[in-house]
This record gives structure tokens, sequence and C-alpha cells, in this order.
């Protein structure tokens, strides 16, 4: 089946749907209608999962990167301009935006539970920053941080633990 499919598995005509396809936008081309009153349906070749495949969405970006990322950038930050509050601004920026995803994700509690285990991170890095040296334990607190965003928000929903 080539890349214009139609939501009945059958084609508009390929000289229609590729007039469709670069005439008018994305949102547009849901709303269009090919000559014969059916809808084009059209899709993007690449983006079918196989023959007869169904087109996914990758509406979820991992949050795990940018909650690890962003503790070691604001110490990197605040490192290398010698201006502690530009590591805070850095740390905030990723905590908001991890924290408004965590809450899309899985609701305000375990988004609050997220963010303070990120904040207690961040104060943790400090403590054991004396015991194994700074950058070593923003790596610890990084990877914890990692972990746990992984595992409560970002994992597949078929992993994640169900409590009734």
């Amino acid at each position: 089946m080539s890349g214009f499919a139609r939501l009945a598995g059958q084609q508009c005509p390929p000289q229609e749907a590729l007039a469709l396809k670069r005439s008018t936008s994305p949102r547009a081309r849901r709303s269009r209608r090919c000559t014969d009153g059916s809808s084009p349906g059209i899709t993007e070749p690449y983006a079918l999962g196989g023959a007869g495949g169904t087109v996914q969405r990758m509406d979820r970006s991992p949050t795990w990167p940018v909650a690890a990322g962003s503790l070691a950038l604001g110490f990197a930050v605040a490192q290398a301009t010698g201006v502690r509050p530009l590591g805070g601004v850095v740390l905030l920026v990723g905590a908001g935006w991890c924290a408004t995803r965590w809450k899309e994700r899985v609701g305000a509690g375990r988004a609050a539970g997220l963010v303070g285990l990120y904040a207690a991170a961040f104060a943790g890095s400090h403590v054991l920053a004396h015991a194994i040296g700074a950058w070593p334990s923003v790596a610890v607190v990084s990877a914890v941080v990692a972990g746990g965003s992984y595992a409560v928000a970002d994992a597949a929903p078929a992993r994640r633990a169900v409590s009734a």
C-alpha cells in the first residue's frame, strides 16, 4: 500500500492525493475530501508501521535526560561562571519543564514526588560532594534522578505497577 491511505483502506487517485498533500497543511488535509467525496487520509510513507501499519505519533519526549542533564548543566554553569544563581536558573528551568510533563503523565501527586526527588538530589549532591568530590557527586545524583523519572514517568505504561 502506498503512503496515501484512506480510512477505508482505499486510495484517492495518486495525482489528487499528491496535489492535496502539496497544497495544504496537515491539519487542513484531515478535513479535505477527494473528488469522489471520500477522505484522503494522507499519511507519510515513512511513518507507516509496515504494510498496512498504523501511524504512530511521538507525543511523549522522555523527561529523564532533561532531569539529569539540568542537574549537571546547572552545576557546570555555576562552576564555569562563578555565579551560583545562574546555575540555579538552569535548575529551575529544567525542573519546571519536567514537572509540567510529569504532571500530564502521572498526575500531580507523583509529579510532586519527582520534584521532591529532584530537590533532594540537588541538596544531597552538596553533602555527597564532601565525600567523593563535586563532579562525581553530580554524576551520582543525576543518575538517581534519571532512574527515578524514567521509572515513574517515562517507562511504558505496561511496565508501570498499577495500584488499586
